[in-house]
């Protein structure tokens, strides 16, 4: 079952108040998108580049939802003054509480996957595979370019029994890298060779490599890992460190010299031998992911 909130959750978490109509005493799933509304859902109006969920707040209403997440406005499309509309500073930065809140709420084991090229979703896909093949809950999104909606989607359509969520982390936003990783709260973080550079073009060195410290800084603070196999300035390493993150890098071609990984013996490893299209960094990531996911597990 999706992720169901009262309007008085709703009101708490995103730090919202009730704008207009009335408080109701139902519970309803946050949904983005009006034509795959159903009756009984929050519709929460998210304001785009080329739309404005604002627009739609009629056609939610007729659709039957119980009420809708909206932006500080002085006024709103709607006839109905019954109708609930819980007011927010940014329905985008409200969303990403409300998926924050059910990730801990279900507290899966949450694996990220930052890469430019098809080497994350081959990555992930296999990792689903050897999952789902012991059993384990398993919601992926291995889409590179996902919508920062879709991320939220998928999270909050975790069940109480999903074990796993596994992401491959290539926003099409810039600013999306920094907020969906501190919704995620990652518990393993794979950086590989690559990792974001498609905002090259837009974004100096700087300020990517300050993205990628604080997706570190972002990682569960309760137990996780940085699976590394590509080049960060030592700072970066620094950050980690001094947040009692482990980090593993990959010891090929690359490795700066200057850091050592955390030192610890990975003994015998479940990855399927026939996996041979993966890349050698890929590989040896793909056996980190699962040395540290299997103990929490066994």
């Amino acid at each position: 079952m999706d992720a169901v909130y009262t309007a008085e959750e709703l009101i708490e978490i995103t730090k919202g108040r009730l704008a207009a109509g009335l408080t109701p005493d139902d519970v309803g799933a946050i949904c983005s998108d009006t034509r795959f509304l159903q009756a009984g859902d929050w519709f929460i109006a998210l304001a785009g580049k080329n739309f404005d969920g604002h627009d739609f707040i009629g056609d939610a209403f007729a659709s039957g939802a119980i009420g809708c997440i909206v932006e500080e406005r002085p006024s709103y499309a709607i006839a109905n003054p019954n109708f609930p509309l819980i007011a927010v500073d940014d329905t985008l930065f409200a969303y990403n509480r409300l998926a924050r809140n059910w990730r801990k709420r279900i507290s899966p084991q949450v694996v990220i996957c930052a890469a430019e090229d098809e080497s994350a979703p081959t990555l992930l896909r296999e990792l689903e595979k050897i999952l789902t093949a012991k059993g384990s809950e398993v919601v992926s999104l291995l889409t590179v370019g996902s919508d920062e909606a879709d991320v939220l989607d998928a999270v909050l359509s975790f069940s109480a029994v999903t074990e796993y969520f596994l992401y491959v982390l290539s926003p099409k936003d810039f600013t999306a890298v920094s907020r969906l990783t501190h919704t995620l709260e990652p518990n393993v973080l794979v950086v590989m060779k690559g990792a974001l550079d498609n905002f090259r073009l837009t974004h100096s060195q700087s300020e990517i490599a300050k993205v990628k410290r604080e997706m570190f800084d972002a990682m569960s603070r309760t137990k996780s890992t940085a699976i590394v196999a590509d080049l960060f300035p030592d700072a970066l390493y620094a950050t980690a460190q001094g947040n009692s993150k482990k980090i593993r890098v990959y010891p090929g071609e690359g490795r700066s010299g200057a850091v050592d990984a955390s030192p610890e013996e990975f003994g015998e490893l479940d990855c399927a031998p026939e996996v041979i299209h993966l890349s050698p960094e890929a590989r040896w990531c793909l056996d980190q992911v699962l040395s540290c996911l299997e103990p929490a597990r066994s």
